[in-house]
């Protein structure tokens, strides 16, 4: 019996940069077969994916690694003393797993893994989402074997020695494959209703909220609503709106993404990388609300690499308080503009992004023995 191959794969904190490393994973297994991979991720128990470890499939290790607040904190401090425990930690993690690679997919645990792997001479490759890199890419880029990034305006935020692709960011495989009516069933929606899905990523968005919020009074009656608030404002949420108007479906985090895509007509979402490259894959027409305070603005820059495509609309956050997002999504649908935003997002070509990462990644390791090999090229 062939040793299957081993690989780590560090990403998380939020579901960003927890979504790209499931699709890798995923892309693993569709090349090598579920026995011929063995996956470690790694991770914090403060991340999304501690919380949604039942749900990896593969082992979870945790360190304790902290990210830098944004503002002076005295738990700053402490940060380069987490470091320094995570880079030892992981060190014995490599020595005794002997992977073949390892790949970060971003957020403050990457970097600890980056670091770890290229002193001791693993290759090391990074996913970066967002067209300004975070803060672990620019420092694990230099010396990873190839940095793959999601939009073509990251490169010039690295050094100009730096390998990289521009190739996308890479979405877990169900996204797209659902049928609307399984979506509607998922949800116990009314099929003959437009549908509107208001993501603001796994953390929620308040601005967001706030606009859905103040249209819930004058809520159309032929209008449902799929809307996640976020772990952090739900229970707020909860007792402020007691009683929804029907067909308004309020959850903190939403498990099913792939069948409330399906399900949508029109979305209203943060411009984050990882939910754009979802609403490009489900084909969703979308209003994008971009992050004003993101680092680099890059959610900004992302949405306006979206909507040059022609498949959504950006609303800049000033002007939530000036209109109604709910009848501006519900306009979209009923004048018919999202069917044009949608038949721009079908004449887009359906790409595996995590395919093309993966395929990469097994050429620049040389995996290419007997069994593996077969399986990588479908004999």
């Amino acid at each position: 019996m062939n040793t299957p191959l081993r690989i780590v794969i560090a990403g998380g904190g939020t579901g960003g940069h927890l979504t790209p490393a499931l699709a890798l994973a995923e892309a693993f297994v569709e090349r090598l077969g579920q026995t011929g991979v063995d996956i470690r991720f790694v991770g914090t128990r403060r991340g999304i994916e501690y919380r949604q470890r039942d749900r990896l499939g593969w082992p979870l290790e945790l360190v304790p690694v902290r990210g830098l607040a944004r503002r002076f904190a005295l738990s700053n401090l402490l940060v380069p003393l987490y470091f320094l425990i995570s880079l030892n930690r992981v060190k014995r993690l490599l020595r005794t797993f002997q992977p073949a690679a390892v790949i970060g997919t971003g957020g403050y645990v990457s970097l600890p893994v980056l670091k770890a792997a290229q002193t001791l001479g693993i290759p090391s490759f990074i996913q970066e989402q967002n067209s300004f890199p975070g803060l672990s890419t620019r420092i694990g880029a230099p010396r990873a074997r190839c940095v793959y990034l999601g939009f073509d305006a990251a490169r010039s935020h690295l050094d100009a020695s730096v390998e990289s692709n521009v190739v996308g960011n890479p979405v877990r495989a169900e996204i797209g494959t659902v049928s609307r009516d399984e979506g509607h069933t998922e949800f116990k929606l009314d099929p003959s209703k437009t549908t509107l899905l208001v993501i603001g990523g796994s953390q929620g968005a308040r601005a967001l909220n706030q606009a859905v919020a103040r249209g819930l009074t004058d809520f159309p009656p032929d209008l449902q609503m799929i809307w996640q608030t976020g772990r952090h404002s739900f229970d707020q949420l909860q007792r402020d709106y007691p009683s929804l108007p029907s067909g308004v479906l309020m959850l903190p985090f939403i498990d099913k993404m792939a069948h409330a895509y399906a399900a949508a007509d029109v979305g209203l979402a943060r411009a984050g990388a990882l939910t754009l490259a979802e609403l490009e894959a489900a084909r969703l027409p979308a209003l994008l609300v971009p992050y004003p305070h993101a680092a680099g603005d890059h959610q900004r820059h992302n949405a306006e690499a979206v909507t040059a495509t022609g498949g959504a609309r950006v609303i800049r956050e000033p002007k939530l308080e000036e209109l109604s997002v709910l009848a501006e999504a519900h306009r979209l649908v009923t004048s018919g503009e999202a069917d044009q935003m949608r038949a721009a997002l079908r004449g887009r070509p359906a790409v595996s992004v995590a395919q093309v990462i993966v395929d990469d990644i097994l050429a620049s390791i040389k995996y290419a023995t007997s069994a593996a090999e077969e399986v990588v090229r479908g004999d």
